[in-house]
């Protein structure tokens, strides 16, 4: 119970010293060792703890409980270089929406379906309700 409660405060406390650095929670998977060694008031057993923490997500696939969930998405017309890095930002710190996602891309898959005669049910299902709205 007692080690419980000090590895609580120990990543209460790693995930302060990120947030005072700027950085999302969610970037402590994704932050590079070099970008990680630059974060003030960070100490060597927290940088251990990031490290470890990214080799069992990205490395041991049994090590944490995740999956990956991949977007083919492209840029909707009009939208300027600017927005795409902020998404870029967004995406790299875990802070994107899928708002984020709708108002800058639209689906790609849709268009690649189109040229080979696929039919998405569920998407033709939710447009004709959105049209009788």
């Amino acid at each position: 119970m007692k080690m419980q409660i000090r590895r609580e405060r120990f990543m209460e406390r790693l995930v302060r010293v990120f947030s005072q650095a700027g950085y999302a929670p969610a970037c402590i998977l994704t932050i590079s060792p070099l970008e990680l060694a630059e974060i003030e008031n960070i100490t060597v057993p927290g940088i251990r703890a990031v490290l470890l923490l990214q080799h069992r997500v990205f490395d041991d696939p049994g090590g944490v409980d995740a999956a990956m969930h991949y977007l083919y998405r492209v840029r909707k017309e009009g939208v300027s270089d600017e927005q795409i890095e902020n998404l870029k930002w967004k995406l790299h710190c875990g802070r994107a929406t899928r708002a984020d996602l709708n108002r800058l891309t639209r689906r790609l898959g849709d268009e690649i379906g189109r040229v080979y005669g696929w039919k998405f049910p569920m998407r033709a299902q939710r447009q004709a309700v959105g049209m009788e709205r």
